[in-house]
């Protein structure tokens, strides 16, 4: 997920002093945690409900992808112990949204939809819940 702290960290613009570098190291620690919460709760709920116990490589993939879609949105604008909720969210989110096309017998080979579709507008919705200044939590 390297390429996501140039995403998400560098999208701060441009670091003059030392509270924009304090933003974009928030920044960063939000996406390194949710990414791996992501990951973790993607692959606890595979290998519990989906594969009987075996772990899912491909389950981890998608889920610390999912971790880092859902951060996004908020990471400069959360403390660092919600970005591992919404991580942890985003797992659950996107099995729950993976199961749900496999039920509906929907083509989804490499996971896009439940990865960037239901952990983008799962993101989105976390800002509202937890953003620093705004939030409802």
């Amino acid at each position: 997920w390297v390429g996501w702290y140039g995403f998400n960290a560098g999208s701060t613009g441009a670091m003059s002093s030392g509270e924009h570098a304090l933003v974009a190291s928030n920044v960063a620690l939000c996406t390194t945690l949710s990414a791996a919460a992501g990951g973790l709760s993607t692959m606890i709920v595979a290998s519990t409900l989906a594969h009987g116990g075996k772990l899912d490589v491909v389950g981890l993939s998608n889920g610390i992808i999912s971790g880092l879609v859902a951060i996004t949105a908020s990471c400069d604008c959360i403390v660092p112990g919600w970005s591992l909720l919404i991580g942890a969210i985003s797992g659950i989110v996107y099995m729950a949204a993976a199961f749900t096309l496999m039920h509906w017998r929907v083509d989804d080979v490499v996971g896009a939809w439940p990865a960037h579709g239901a952990c983008g507008i799962w993101g989105v919705v976390a800002v509202g819940l937890w953003h620093d200044s705004n939030g409802l939590f």
